[in-house]
């Protein structure tokens, strides 16, 4: 059975490339004959009635060079226009999610340290609780633990101000940009 599927399809094969050699014959056979004049005619009249009539003079030329230069200049030059734009909304945009995602970040810090405070202080007591013996503490590490927390303090306040200057920077940057 394989055997007759392949005949056929090999006699299909040679049948098909038979008729296909026959029109390249005969379309070959056809292309020897002379054409008629009327034709050549159409083409060169045709070949008249461009839209852009030809210049011969030099002085026409380089003028008509100088205005697409000119138009070019003007092509490109909107181009970049409209390239700044939308660099300068592109960075007032990156800017305005930078400080969107800060503001989030920093109010998800915010939230979340009063219950790390609360799990860490019951969790503190029930040490203490748990715990027989209590040392008191010395006024020297009250003390020390009040200026660590200062410090701390004093730190988010100075990174929180650099990061306002920043983003007040990066929006007078996008501005004079826009101005430009």
């Amino acid at each position: 059975m394989n055997f007759s599927r392949q005949a056929l399809l090999g006699i299909g094969m040679i049948i098909g490339g038979s008729v296909m050699l026959y029109a390249m014959v005969q379309q070959i056979g056809d292309s020897d004959q002379p054409e008629p004049m009327s034709a050549m005619v159409d083409k060169s009249s045709s070949e008249q009635e461009s839209p852009q009539p030809l210049t011969t003079d030099i002085e026409t030329e380089k003028r008509i060079l100088a205005q697409k230069q000119k138009e070019r200049a003007a092509r490109v030059a909107e181009q970049e226009k409209r390239a700044k734009e939308f660099l300068t909304e592109q960075e007032v945009a990156e800017a305005e999610a930078l400080a969107k995602a800060r503001a989030e970040s920093q109010q998800y810090v915010n939230n979340s340290a009063p219950a790390t405070d609360e799990t860490s202080s019951t969790e503190s007591t029930k040490d203490v609780t748990t715990d027989l013996t209590v040392q008191p503490r010395t006024e020297s590490q009250s003390t020390t633990d009040t200026t660590k927390s200062s410090e701390s303090e004093k730190q988010k306040a100075a990174q929180e101000q650099q990061e306002a200057q920043r983003q007040t920077a990066i929006k007078e940057q996008a501005a004079a940009k826009k101005t430009c």
